[in-house]
């Protein structure tokens, strides 16, 4: 038997068949095809983690936006059921109007203070003040702040009597506030609404803007029944 025939022997199955060689390890088309794959979950995920964590930061903006507005609507809600419906001397501070140097309108009244027995008053005003800005054509307000002003009477926690004025600052973030008064007053003169719906508009927290360019605002609003308390 010679060198070729040997060779040819040893290729050859018992039954005359060749043996295949086992193969190991992956082509290079198989390794892009997983390296493809894993890039396409871990795409997936990310977008997954960076929306959660949006719509997370979002959430507590907006929870604290509501916080601050709903808080300065209680403050105001509680001056105005603190007014005294039926004396003229303290209706005739009632006063609604929109002065210069402000954003909006500006409520004055004369309401209970908050000490014991409620027998003093004090005049409160509510006003925005912030920087107009023009922005692609529209006016945006930057920086408004919500204050509420203390004019006389004005007893603190230290017992000393103040008639010095006081700006008080009740929310930030606030684009304009409007007060919706009924016509109708159930008042002595006529000076005092029956009811007034107090509007409180917030720049939205990320600044986004609305379709037409305008500055997008979240709404919270509260109507309240003045004098409720103080002539109950």
């Amino acid at each position: 038997m010679n060198a070729r025939a040997q060779a040819a022997g040893r290729r050859l199955s018992p039954r005359g068949r060749r043996f295949r060689p086992v193969r190991s390890g992956f082509t290079l088309v198989e390794v892009l095809v997983a390296i493809g794959v894993a890039a396409i979950l871990f795409a997936i995920c990310t977008t997954i983690v960076v929306k959660v964590s949006q719509y997370k930061s979002r959430s507590e903006k907006l929870l604290f936006v509501s916080q601050e507005a709903n808080g300065a609507l209680g403050r105001i809600a509680r001056d105005l059921q603190g007014i005294y419906v039926g004396d003229p001397a303290l209706e005739d501070y009632w006063q609604l109007d929109s002065p210069a140097g402000i954003i909006g309108e500006q409520l004055k009244i004369q309401t209970a203070t908050e000490n014991p027995g409620r027998a003093d008053y004090c005049s409160v005003s509510y006003y925005v003040k912030g920087t107009p800005e023009v922005v692609n054509g529209k006016t945006w307000i930057r920086n408004g702040r919500l204050y509420r002003k203390l004019s006389g009477g004005v007893q603190p926690a230290s017992g000393a009597w103040s008639t010095d004025d006081a700006d008080w600052l009740q929310a930030e973030g606030v684009v304009s506030i409007t007060f919706t008064t009924e016509p109708t007053g159930f008042s002595t003169n006529g000076k005092v609404p029956a009811s007034v719906t107090v509007t409180l508009k917030m720049a939205d927290p990320d600044g986004k803007s609305r379709s037409d360019g305008s500055q997008a605002c979240l709404i919270f609003s509260q109507t309240v029944r003045p004098g409720s308390e103080e002539n109950q």
